[in-house]
């Protein structure tokens, strides 16, 4: 019974060291002054990164790009500015 309850107690102890990290992970992005996008590679076939895709975007990036996020998240840089 001990050890298991150790295991149990370790496991609360790295969840909740995630998610304080995931909040203040969350707080920094939310606060920055300057735009900031999480983005993910889109690939081709051949392995090589062809564009990369809006995952969440900060409050700052709308006032410094005009776009709104509602709008971008989901979509492919490309998507969002054509060449």
């Amino acid at each position: 019974f001990g050890a298991r309850a150790t295991v149990e107690l370790e496991r609360m102890a790295v969840r909740e060291s995630q998610r304080a990290s995931q909040m203040q992970y969350r707080l920094l992005f939310e606060h920055l002054i300057t735009a900031c996008a999480l983005l993910e590679p889109v690939f081709a076939v051949d392995g090589s990164i062809v564009d990369f895709r809006y995952l969440d975007v900060n409050p700052a990036f709308l006032s410094m790009t005009r776009m709104d996020p509602r709008i971008v998240i989901g979509r492919t840089i490309r998507e969002m500015i054509p060449h």
